[in-house]
């Protein structure tokens, strides 16, 4: 999606990283050094603020980070991450033999897996099931799953078959504790599938596009490798369960509801963030 105006130069005026600050090789004398990146709780790890004083301009996609960066640095710009609307467009409703809620990302405990497992579990019905999408090289975090109504996907997808088993939700489930953006919500919205997202960090910047939205809490971050400076944000279980129900008994309204969010989500591109 870069402009035709632009061309990927190794030697041009300016140099656009987008990595983490700790990750940046390097840059040529002269350059305006730029590092387009992001952080999911309150404050930033030392291997990053440390950073980033080596840097002309920080870019980060959503108002949290706007905030949070701005602690460290005095120019941060916002330009949000997007979707390609040819490949996340609306699909038709699944029909499934039982209610299907699907979750995933990158981190169990960050993306607050763990929470959507409580919140399953204690619904106690039959006719649902939930499934929950994780990429094999998370390690050591994955919580005890008693239900059998619960799938875990950990093999690589293809975007086809991220597609595909989107398309087979009912509802798609995002509880995060920390995002700098979250394109799976945004994915998942813009396929018109009814969605719950937790309101924080990245996903504020869009949650009037979610079919519920559920409040969470600041909570110590306590991951035991990445998250654990500052705080993070926890949903309620409770809560959580009470929207799942809610969106079982308004299946078909919230599928409605859902067109207009298909819409507008297929306005936020990766052409207008480049």
């Amino acid at each position: 999606h870069l402009p035709k105006t632009v061309t990927n130069d190794p030697l041009s005026e300016v140099r656009v990283s987008c990595v983490q600050p700790d990750m940046v090789k390097g840059w040529f004398k002269g350059q305006k050094r730029v590092v387009f990146t992001m952080w999911e709780t309150t404050e930033l790890p030392d291997r990053f603020a440390d950073r980033l004083a080596q840097f002309d301009q920080v870019i980060v996609p959503c108002l949290h980070n706007v905030e949070l960066f701005s602690q460290y640095h005095d120019n941060v710009g916002l330009v949000p991450l997007g979707i390609d609307p040819k490949i996340w467009k609306p699909c038709p409703a699944p029909k499934n033999k039982k209610f299907r809620f699907v979750a995933g990302g990158s981190s169990w405990q960050r993306k607050g897996l763990d929470l959507v497992v409580k919140a399953f579990e204690a619904l106690d019905v039959v006719g649902a099931e939930l499934v929950l999408k994780i990429p094999p090289t998370v390690k050591g975090e994955a919580p005890v799953i008693s239900s059998p109504n619960i799938k875990v996907v950990d093999s690589w997808l293809t975007v086809a078959e991220e597609y595909d088993l989107y398309a087979t939700a009912d509802c798609f489930v995002a509880a995060t504790r920390g995002e700098g953006f979250g394109l799976m919500p945004l994915q998942a919205i813009a396929m018109g599938i009814p969605t719950i997202m937790a309101d924080n960090t990245g996903h504020s910047d869009f949650i009037d596009l979610a079919s519920i939205r559920i409040p969470s809490m600041p909570t110590p971050a306590n991951h035991p490798a990445v998250w654990n400076k500052g705080n993070w944000h926890e949903v309620d279980v409770p809560e959580l369960s009470r929207a799942m129900v809610w969106a079982m008994d308004e299946k078909i309204e919230m599928r409605e509801r859902a067109k207009w969010s298909a819409t507008e989500a297929a306005k936020m591109t990766w052409a207008k963030s480049a």
